[in-house]
């Protein structure tokens, strides 16, 4: 969506959104009652929601006085969700009993779209499963109504978590932003920007400002222009030196319209989490390709992550970490070992023992492999499973969270660790590889007194398990758009399209083509 759509969308929300306060509160009855019109349909999901909501009432009304008007204004203001006013459009109808049935459909609507989103995450992917969210907001309402809490009934509708609210305060500045015609695309510039022509220098200092409140404009000199950038950069997870490079140039001319939208695939995305966290949980973002462990509200551990390739994607998915592995092997899983695999042994028959692995079914006295025909085996007629001992050169390094899930990916140490230093970190098959591994395992073993991992790691080649004194939860998501540690709005690249595909389904209920290509992570 371009500026001018997004700009005239938004007015639109508020067209309507006028729309909805204009309707009056019809002053008598006419045509048949709320009984009638509910039965003299057909029936459907919506419509029995709706029979048995009021059914549960004697099919009295349910939008009188103040609530009438309580309900038409939080409708109004559904924008401020990340949600669209028309989708809650109410025609206004003569008859109370036909306005009123109206009325508590977009109510029911709406109350669903905020707590568990508009859309189902697998729905819009393949690769996504964080259970069911049982809400009952016919049952809700009606206790609302019946005890004169519909105000609170409202206000507890969106997720609990601070991190939302702050998305929706997002969401209202880049509004505003998009509103006023958001910012102009740069050209192609090269270089620092301090080497920039001065001409150049203050229209890029007045976009970096259009977003960030913090740049003192009392001044222009190169030093806040700098420091400006390489917040900029920062926040956008982008190398911070100070250059504009291809990458800085990219995130730039990004408009204030799609960020808007941006905003909005997030705020959707965290509405089908569970409505409360627990207590302590982990929380992988694969956008950012980072972890964090929370206790009590409180991050208490932060580390950086490999995640899955484009190619290869991480799923989106919540799960219970149950023990820790210590010195795991790993299960190469098949595709890995036809595709990736084969070719190496074709070329180089001792390739399996010179990294600890294992064939299954191996002829006798030789479980690497060394007399196999090689060059006979094909991918489509490969009879051998391959595993990889435990030890210090482990695929999986030396400790392993156990994680049960329908994608078979986990969280897990890793001997190549220099690919933690850089921005981007997206080459595994799908599993998540954490640099601080060790204190994960620490804080997740929490109460279990054989949590001496540094001594069972030493054992080097024997695989200990230890169950977790009590499961932890973890949610492996997809935050494009979040706060960062210094409290500041953070955005990341669209590396898995996921953005792509939930805004197309969002607007047009289509979703973007794009394959999602099995994990491969067996363990």
């Amino acid at each position: 969506m371009n500026r001018q759509q997004g700009k005239s969308q938004f007015v639109a929300g508020l067209c309507l959104a006028g729309l909805l306060l204009a309707i009056p509160l019809p002053v008598q009855a006419e045509g048949p009652g709320i009984r009638e019109l509910l039965t003299a349909r057909s029936a459907n999901s919506s419509r029995i929601e709706l029979y048995e909501f009021y059914a549960a009432r004697g099919f009295k009304a349910a939008w009188n006085g103040e609530n009438r008007k309580v309900a038409l204004d939080v409708l109004a203001s559904a924008a401020g969700e990340g949600l669209m006013p028309e989708n809650y459009y109410l025609p206004g109808k003569a008859d109370i009993a036909a306005s009123d049935i109206d009325l508590t459909r977009s109510v029911l609507r709406y109350a669903k779209d905020v707590r568990i989103g508009r859309l189902p995450p697998a729905f819009v992917y393949g690769d996504a499963d964080f259970g069911s969210q049982p809400f009952d907001a016919g049952t809700a309402l009606r206790a609302a109504l019946d005890n004169g809490e519909l105000p609170k009934f409202f206000s507890d509708l969106p997720p609990e978590q601070s991190e939302y609210a702050f998305l929706r305060t997002a969401l209202a500045q880049y509004r505003r932003i998009a509103a006023e015609s958001g910012w102009r695309p740069f050209p192609p510039l090269k270089g620092a920007a301090a080497d920039l022509p001065p001409g150049e220098q203050e229209a890029l200092l007045n976009r970096l400002s259009a977003e960030d409140p913090t740049i003192d404009r009392s001044t222009s000199d190169e030093a806040t222009l700098n420091a400006a950038l390489l917040r900029f950069q920062s926040r956008h997870g982008l190398e911070a030196d100070g250059k504009i490079g291809p990458h800085t140039l990219k995130a730039l001319n990004i408009t204030a319209s799609a960020r808007v939208l941006q905003i909005e695939a997030n705020m959707e995305r965290w509405r089908w989490l569970p409505h409360r966290l627990e207590d302590r949980y982990i929380m992988v973002n694969t956008a950012d390709a980072s972890l964090q462990a929370v206790d009590n509200g409180k991050v208490v551990l932060t580390s950086r992550v490999v995640v899955g390739k484009p190619r290869s994607p991480t799923p989106m998915f919540a799960a219970t970490i149950v023990a820790v592995t210590v010195n795991p092997p790993w299960n190469v899983p098949a595709s890995i070992a036809r595709k990736e695999l084969l070719p190496k042994l074709k070329r180089n028959r001792a390739y399996l023992a010179g990294q600890q692995m294992v064939l299954s079914k191996a002829p006798p006295g030789d479980p690497h492999g060394l007399t196999v025909n090689w060059a006979a085996i094909s991918r489509s007629h490969f009879p051998y499973q391959i595993q990889q001992l435990p030890g210090r050169t482990n695929a999986l390094g030396q400790l392993k969270l156990e994680m049960p899930n329908r994608f078979d990916v986990y969280l897990h140490d890793t001997p190549a660790k220099g690919l933690f230093a850089r921005n981007d970190r997206f080459f595994s098959h799908g599993c998540m590889r954490v640099q601080q591994v060790g204190a994960l395992a620490k804080y997740a073993l929490t109460g279990n007194p054989e949590a001496d991992v540094a001594r069972l790691i030493a054992k080097d080649d024997a695989t200990d398990r230890l169950p977790l004194d009590k499961p932890l939860r973890a949610y492996v998501v997809y935050w494009t758009v979040f706060r960062d540690a210094d409290g500041n709005i953070a955005f990341r690249d669209d590396i898995y399209g996921r953005d792509e595909r939930l805004i197309s389904a969002l607007f047009t209920k289509r979703i973007a083509q794009r394959s999602v290509p099995q994990i491969e992570c067996s363990g």
